[in-house]
């Protein structure tokens, strides 16, 4: 009976859908969703305008315009590349500082742990923590020419390795 109750857990297991196995990239939005399963997800995204295009090629097809972060707005962009979720990002829609990196980065101490990189300066902030397996969040802080953005960015893990690599 045991070894029937392992095979039936490998067969259900083995024929679930990618899709049901995809890692949790940002709430509720899983790696590889396609734009309709995203909208369905986050009915509060909206096709993006703007169309803003990362350096690996995966650009912004659905955003949501306000999400608040400790009190802060921030624009919500869904990445796309091929029809599939590759990259949620949020963007400060305010002139970030010091404050609010601090702010943040406890934030996701609190919910991931230590980070797993980290390299401050004044004018930069760049520290990264795992959530879960196959998820890396990203907190990117640039004082520069009179812009102070602060992002939040989760990704998979083979997807931060293919944008590091190009």
């Amino acid at each position: 009976m045991k070894v029937l109750t392992v095979w039936m857990s490998v067969l259900v297991f083995a024929c679930l859908p990618a899709s049901a196995m995809a890692q949790t990239l940002w709430q509720n939005v899983s790696e590889g969703m396609s734009k309709a399963q995203v909208s369905a997800a986050q009915p509060s995204a909206l096709p993006a305008s703007d169309g803003e295009l990362l350096s690996y090629g995966a650009s912004c097809d659905l955003a949501i315009s306000s999400q608040t972060v400790a009190g802060r707005p921030y624009r919500v962009c869904f990445y796309f590349t091929n029809g599939e979720l590759v990259q949620v990002s949020l963007v400060s829609e305010f002139l970030a500082g010091k404050e609010d990196v601090n702010t943040v980065a406890e934030l996701l101490q609190t919910k991931y742990g230590a980070a797993i990189k980290t390299d401050a300066t004044d004018r930069l902030c760049d520290a990264e923590w795992k959530a879960g397996e196959d998820t890396v969040v990203t907190l990117l802080y640039v004082n520069a020419a009179g812009t102070n953005l602060l992002g939040i960015h989760y990704q998979s893990v083979k997807q931060v390795a293919l944008s590091k690599s190009l």
